[in-house]
């Protein structure tokens, strides 16, 4: 453990002890005061463990509210990629597909029937459009 660290919060002193920077733990302890400052301002409350209440929920909500937002986002994304990821990969196939004939072709065997071996039938059918295509050069 490391010595602990004094901060400031709401005209009280604390001595925080943990493995967290001092500057960062400054800086939580400036934000909690900030947010028990706003609130006595705004509701006339004296009572200081109310107001580390009210700004415990505060800073709940905000939390809340940015894991909620950031949950809607990584749902976008998710789904975002799940659309585009089929039109990649078949993008992808199409110029291995191109790519692999045009060097047989070069390779003088541009009569290789890859429809007739059967774990490479999936990948003849998706592209035989493809390869009728290639043919026409």
């Amino acid at each position: 453990m490391s010595a602990p660290v004094k901060v400031q919060i709401f005209g009280q002193t604390y001595a925080v002890r943990g493995e967290l920077d001092e500057a960062y733990v400054q800086k939580l302890a400036a934000y909690v005061d900030e947010k028990m400052r706003a609130i006595a301002d705004a509701t006339a409350t004296v009572d200081t463990q109310k107001l580390a209440v009210l700004a415990a929920l505060a800073i709940a909500d905000e939390l809340h509210s940015t894991q909620k937002e950031r949950g809607d986002q990584e749902e976008l994304l998710r789904e975002q990629a799940e659309r585009r990821l089929p039109r990649f990969v078949d993008g992808l196939r199409h110029q291995c597909f191109l790519f692999l004939w045009s060097h047989l072709r070069w390779l003088g065997k541009p009569s290789i029937d890859i429809r007739a071996r059967s774990h490479l039938r999936p990948i003849a059918l998706r592209f035989s459009q493809d390869f009728q295509e290639a043919s026409a050069y």
